[in-house]
């Protein structure tokens, strides 16, 4: 029974760790796919694509979606996808969260409901051609961080405003 109790002692702090490193995988690899599936949406429909981040005042997760918008039609490409608890946008001076999107897509991105009060937003649009459009060039940096209080993370996500592709360093 002791060596049960010793070898448990041993095991739960390390499966606690894994798990936090896969819940950073986890997102890291959402944000990556999704801003990569925006890119090609944008390339392959011939339609400016926006992914739009939520950070959610209290104790909700952080999130994100992607939309496409042509003249003023606007269509959300998917649900809100969550990121692993535990994990949020960075609020960085230097981050795409510090670029807000425009009213109307955030009130697509919410289904015509009024987006949730506190909340934070930040958004990339993708062009035609994959390249960045939004946030404008010498505005806002192409970089969103994510953090999590438990794990360390690599410093960001940034995205290369000549092709659109974004590189985790």
């Amino acid at each position: 029974m002791s060596l049960i109790i010793a070898l448990a002692a041993l095991v739960v702090p390390g499966w606690g760790m894994i798990a936090r490193s896969r819940s950073k995988q986890v997102a890291t690899s959402l944000v990556m796919d999704s801003l990569e599936r925006a890119r090609q949406t944008a390339i392959t429909n011939k339609k400016d694509v926006w992914v739009i981040f939520q950070h959610p005042a209290g104790t909700a997760c952080d999130s994100l979606r992607l939309l496409s918008k042509e003249g003023s039609v606007i269509t959300p490409l998917d649900r809100w996808q969550s990121l692993p608890g535990g994990i949020t946008f960075c609020e960085t001076v230097d981050s795409v969260m510090k670029e807000p999107p425009p009213n109307d897509l955030l009130l697509s991105a919410f289904n015509a409901q009024k987006p949730p009060v506190g909340s934070h937003y930040g958004a990339v649009m993708f062009q035609r051609s994959g390249r960045i459009g939004i946030p404008l060039p010498g505005s806002h940096p192409l970089v969103l961080g994510l953090d999590a209080a438990s794990v360390p993370l690599p410093e960001s996500i940034t995205l290369s405003r000549a092709t659109g592709r974004a590189l985790y360093q």
